[in-house]
């Protein structure tokens, strides 16, 4: 299988870091990721909730700075006060420079961020590499975070390149046989990852971690056979590590690879990811009424 090189030549960096695999690596499957345009600077992300998880995704932080004003939603946001409703609301956004965003993809049908590319390409390298600023260091680093309170608005600050990832799972255009075979199999050991990861993440450096299921926008109902996992970690170590070496993610690839090698090319699953590393700046959690366990709170307990 012909390969090549996930990051643009326009952002190709003097190596630090030696490559995980061999420069001859075949790769079990195909992977693509997208391709922006030489002038992107920056993208943003934002999650949103109530009952359910909004996404949305901008080409730039200017575009995104323009909508919170045109649209009204930055005064809205403002205007709430803590208190006044039977739920909380949560506010959490991304600014990440191009180096250090990544998105994979197993098919060439877009998802999240992929949607905003201008081209998609493909086969890529270890997808690692698909993240310009791990082909040198990127580490942790300590933050003071804010004293959680049981109630109001609260504001976590930023952690020194946190990772965020978005994983997901589409079996929609599944036949019947492949459906069950992922129901069965691969479903099972997800969930119960993404379980692990959102209780007991501490023990490798998770944060936080929502397993979501896409819902029909209009209804808004289930049932689109859709779903991630989002995830917030300390470093992308305590990420590799966990995906490595926990029995919980060993399972999740075992399942994969004994998945894909049965179905062969008549693979229909969808599989992406989009992986950042931020530095504190680029990140903006705000929490009005929210629980301890929502989102980057757990930080500060």
């Amino acid at each position: 299988m012909k390969v090549e090189s996930a990051i643009p030549e326009w952002l190709v960096r003097e190596r630090t870091i030696p490559p995980n695999m061999p420069t001859n690596f075949d790769p079990l499957f195909e992977l693509y990721t997208s391709r922006f345009p030489r002038n992107t600077k920056d993208l943003v992300l934002a999650v949103g909730h109530c009952n359910i998880a909004v996404l949305l995704y901008w080409k730039s932080k200017a575009n995104h700075d323009e909508w919170l004003t045109t649209s009204g939603f930055d005064q809205w946001w403002d205007g709430l006060t803590p208190g006044s409703h039977q739920h909380g609301w949560f506010l959490e956004v991304f600014y990440p420079t191009i180096d250090r965003f990544e998105t994979v993809i197993t098919t060439e049908v877009p998802q999240g961020a992929a949607n905003l590319r201008e081209t998609m390409s493909g086969p890529i390298q270890e997808h690692r590499d698909a993240l310009v600023g791990e082909t040198s260091n990127i580490h942790p680093r300590n933050e003071t975070s804010a004293p959680s309170s049981a109630t109001g608005r609260r504001v976590v600050p930023g952690k020194k390149n946190l990772v965020v990832i978005r994983s997901g799972q589409d079996w929609s255009v599944a036949a019947p046989e492949e459906r069950q075979l992922y129901l069965n199999t691969m479903h099972p050991v997800l969930i119960k990852g993404m379980d692990f990861l959102r209780d007991q993440g501490d023990q490798v450096g998770c944060f936080s971690c929502r397993f979501m299921a896409i819902v029909d926008p209009v209804t808004p109902k289930g049932g689109t056979d859709q779903t991630f996992g989002l995830a917030y970690v300390d470093s992308l170590a305590s990420l590799e590590k966990w995906s490595k070496e926990h029995r919980t993610h060993l399972e999740i690839f075992a399942g994969f690879s004994k998945y894909a090698k049965t179905l062969g090319d008549s693979m229909s699953l969808r599989l992406f990811h989009e992986v950042l590393v931020l530095e504190p700046e680029q990140q903006r959690f705000e929490y009005i009424d929210c629980h301890e366990g929502t989102g980057m709170l757990t930080a500060g307990s």
